[in-house]
């Protein structure tokens, strides 16, 4: 099972950072926060998947928010012991001192599709707090052989309480999804690697 991390900063600088660890038979996603340019760093949250399950992957923004910051996060998870591609779709949020933590569930597997490798960004940078809208990509995927089958993008104008739903490409093999924010244009594009046949 691969360990993910990932890295980022706010509009002050204070630097985060978020990671998966094994405890016991599940995993941990630990976040630390540094205010002195990471010379220094407290761990202000950890966070579980819920019983029988593990993290498949994660991502995470943060946003300016009234009297703060928010840490929004997409989270799939999938059982232990059973499919690696199982993936339920979670969004989370938090303050930055891990603080109001709430997480929602935007898409479970059906029939033989799972979900796998998000990613979520804001365009809080440019917009006020009341008018901030979260973007997040996800792969639809063969529950059993892990092939895409669909890269499927939401966004959410309300803080993350509902989620609108639109497909961003179908057929073929694409993985590594991202997703950015191109405040200039006020678009949103998911980024991709795509395999055409399973054996390329």
């Amino acid at each position: 099972f691969k360990k993910m991390i990932k890295s980022f900063a706010d509009t002050l600088g204070n630097l985060y950072v978020a990671f998966t660890t094994n405890w016991y038979d599940s995993d941990l996603l630990k976040f630390y926060k540094s205010t002195d340019k990471g010379f220094t760093w407290n761990n202000f949250s950890n966070l579980t998947p819920g019983t029988g399950r593990k993290f498949q992957s994660f991502d995470v923004d943060i946003t300016d928010t009234t009297g703060g910051w928010k840490i929004g996060m997409v989270l799939t998870t999938v059982p232990i012991g059973g499919s690696g591609y199982s993936g339920r779709v979670y969004y989370a949020d938090m303050n930055d001192d891990g603080s109001g933590y709430s997480v929602k569930l935007i898409q479970a597997p059906v029939d033989t599709k799972g979900y796998t490798s998000p990613a979520i960004v804001t365009d809080g940078f440019n917009w006020s707090p009341g008018s901030t809208y979260w973007y997040l990509t996800y792969q639809e995927v063969d529950t059993t052989s892990g092939l895409g089958s669909a890269v499927l993008a939401a966004f959410s104008a309300n803080g993350g309480t509902s989620w609108t739903i639109d497909t961003v490409r179908t057929s073929y093999n694409d993985y590594e999804l991202d997703i950015d924010y191109n405040f200039r244009a006020d678009l949103i594009y998911v980024l991709l690697t795509n395999n055409i046949v399973s054996t390329n």
